[in-house]
């Protein structure tokens, strides 16, 4: 069965679209793409990244790096497009799309004036206020966000709703996004 476009999803509650609002865009490390899809995954929207050294995106924050937030996902029309017949089903490929992908991905700075809504989240004993990081990696949990101890590793978010169901009956927790670089 295809992806459905709720199953990993961020949204934002409060403060988008805005001009104000800071927005980047930047292809993601095409050999984590290889390696993600290799073990079955792949890039999802709501997943925390920062950039590399090329300026590529990647999964997860480090001490000092921006955190970022996915507003779309790799397999999305925008992104890519594998083509396909108009009239084609899922079996034979699925249907084109009209759109020009970019194999470019959009994702929300840290540092706008949002709350945020995301299905890609750790369970866990979360708290109002709470402080949210997300590990580096190509791993499934990689970019998700996790709770933190304040200092004990970057911060990119602070939960403003505990985990709950959304419209789309989907799992989410919504969160402050904050730039906190890890306590030296």
């Amino acid at each position: 069965m295809p992806r459905q476009m709720t199953d990993h999803m961020l949204d934002a509650l409060k403060g988008w679209p805005n001009p104000y609002a800071v927005d980047f865009v930047a292809a993601y490390k095409a050999a984590d793409i290889v390696t993600l899809q290799g073990a079955g995954l792949d890039v999802y929207a709501g997943r925390v990244v920062s950039l590399d050294v090329n300026g590529n995106f990647v999964y997860g924050i480090a001490d000092y790096e921006m955190p970022m937030f996915l507003f779309n996902s790799l397999a999305d029309p925008d992104v890519s497009n594998s083509g396909g017949d108009p009239a084609g089903t899922a079996a034979d490929g699925g249907s084109w799309v009209p759109v020009v992908p970019t194999g470019k991905l959009t994702a929300l700075v840290a540092v706008s004036g949002l709350e945020l809504e995301s299905t890609e989240y750790v369970a866990g004993s979360h708290v109002l206020n709470g402080w949210l990081t997300a590990v580096k990696g190509t791993t499934a949990a990689s970019g998700k966000l996790v709770i933190v101890a304040q200092g004990a590793a970057a911060c990119c978010g602070v939960t403003s709703r505990l985990p709950h169901t959304n419209s789309h009956g989907k799992s989410v927790i919504s969160f402050w996004p904050v730039f906190k670089p890890k306590a030296s």
